[in-house]
């Protein structure tokens, strides 16, 4: 577990926070790979004197996107940390579904709040993906934050 605080939040706040930092950490990863693609990879010159500048293009590309790799490394590492807490408080420790939510109220709700929250998929999308209606899904998703505020599930599994 990680060293985050979660004192106060509800259950709302908690996965909504969640589906935050999967999108951060998406949009992040998106930049790092575009930067990537645009360094280019370019034939060995032998040619007396090489061309003007293309290594210091190519070495300024990098650079750029090593900078940018450093100053995302720790936000997307907290942001994992938060993701990964949201799975242990959904599936147990083990993340196998021997405990957390699934243990406690069913897979259906486990998996119904990973896919909807941790991977940030839509209503459609879910529903698709659980062979359940839309609606049985959102009644399922208020059932679920009720139980893990009534139960104050977060403190007590995720506290310190």
């Amino acid at each position: 577990m990680s060293n985050i605080d979660y004192t106060g939040l509800d259950a709302y706040e908690f996965f909504h926070g969640v589906a935050e930092a999967s999108r951060e950490n998406t949009r992040a990863l998106q930049q790092i790979m575009s930067l990537q693609e645009t360094e280019g990879a370019k034939a060995q010159s032998y040619s007396v004197g090489g061309s003007s500048g293309s290594n210091q293009d190519t070495m300024a590309k990098v650079d750029k996107r090593l900078d940018l790799e450093a100053l995302l490394s720790k936000r997307m590492e907290a942001n994992y940390d938060y993701i990964n807490d949201a799975y242990t408080l959904l599936y147990g420790i083990s993340q196998l579904g021997d405990g957390g939510i699934c243990y406690d109220m069913g897979s259906i709700y486990a998996d119904l709040l990973q896919w909807r929250y941790l991977q940030c998929l839509t209503w459609d999308e879910v529903s698709e993906r659980l062979l359940t209606p839309v609606r049985t899904l959102q009644q399922l998703e208020k059932e679920a934050f009720e139980f893990i505020d009534d139960k104050n599930y977060i403190e007590k599994n995720l506290g310190k």
